[in-house]
């Protein structure tokens, strides 16, 4: 989803790619925060609901500028083709993002052992 939504800001809007970037990868994590909790994680498992919001947003944040500069490498510097440079970087974004996710947000915590 994120891929398609960039694709079409840049090719039937003439959107630049960093700003399309921007404005795909924020809508998409809003998407998949919605369908992570209904599907994969279990909601308030380690945090109260305002928390986990506040650091999903947070781990977003940092995958959004992994992803911003991965493209900038990959366009900028190394000449790929837009598009061919988001696969790229939505690769190497998903594993940051699903992994901070599984191992600290929504991570259980195991009860004490006494």
């Amino acid at each position: 989803m994120d891929f398609v939504l960039f694709a079409v800001l840049i090719k039937n809007f003439g959107v630049k790619w960093y700003y399309a970037n921007v404005v795909s990868f924020t809508l998409i994590n809003l998407v998949h925060y919605a369908l992570s909790i209904r599907f994969v994680f279990e909601s308030g498992a380690r945090f109260a609901k305002p928390q986990e919001i506040v650091l999903t947003f947070l781990a977003s944040l940092v995958g959004l500028l992994v992803n911003q500069l991965a493209l900038y490498v990959l366009v900028s510097l190394l000449g790929l083709e837009v598009l061919i440079a988001k696969i790229g970087a939505i690769g190497t974004t998903f594993f940051w993002n699903y992994l901070v996710r599984q191992n600290f947000i929504f991570r259980k915590q195991h009860a004490q052992t006494a």
